[in-house]
């Protein structure tokens, strides 16, 4: 799983056992945020809906892990 911490999207490198294993991202306080399906052995997990935080993530029977959602702001200065 990289990069972690994430901004846009979450790759997730997973071994062909894992595809078409269900995925969850929670929040800390447990609530389920997203979920999806691993299509294949390099998955793109689009996160850009997320706002910043710490989350985790369950792919099929395997342990939860947990990964950062950084957002940036891009201000343009005035001359």
């Amino acid at each position: 799983m990289y990069p972690n911490p994430a901004y846009e999207f979450l790759n997730i490198n997973a071994t062909t056992k894992l595809i078409g294993a269900n995925y969850s991202i929670f929040n800390l306080i447990g609530k389920e945020v997203l979920k999806g399906t691993i299509t294949g052995e390099n998955t793109n997990i689009n996160i850009s809906q997320l706002s910043a935080g710490r989350y985790l993530i369950a792919i099929g029977d395997a342990k939860v892990q947990g990964f950062e959602v950084v957002k940036m702001l891009v201000a343009k200065l005035r001359d």
